[in-house]
């Protein structure tokens, strides 16, 4: 399966899109994330074109958004303990609209 991951730290208008592909057959959704993670790594799978995953990506999956987090994968709409890290990268200008559009709600 393809799932398309939006880099947050994209410096242009459109969203830079990384597709990773992964076997999801049997697995949970948390399953699925940490193996989009994992495969979105450019050791594990390498990709020229674009930098790996990393937090602040956006994962697309099953017509939901999930955040890359410095512990694991918040769902657009939960709220998170403080994690500096994600909240600096939100607020950063360089940080990809659509990502602020979806998660902006973590830093106001």
């Amino acid at each position: 399966m393809e799932i398309n991951v939006i880099l947050s730290g994209a410096f242009s208008e459109s969203p830079e899109i990384r597709s990773v592909f992964i076997d999801e057959e049997g697995k949970s959704t948390i399953g699925i994330l940490e193996e989009v993670f994992q495969n979105g790594q450019n050791l594990f799978s390498e990709n020229a074109q674009t930098r790996s995953v990393s937090v602040g990506d956006m994962i697309e999956y099953n017509k939901e958004y999930y955040i890359v987090s410095g512990l694991g994968f918040i769902k657009q709409g939960e709220v998170f303990d403080n994690d500096p890290f994600l909240g600096m990268m939100l607020r950063k200008d360089t940080c990809n609209g659509l990502v602020k559009e979806k998660f902006g709600y973590l830093v106001n």
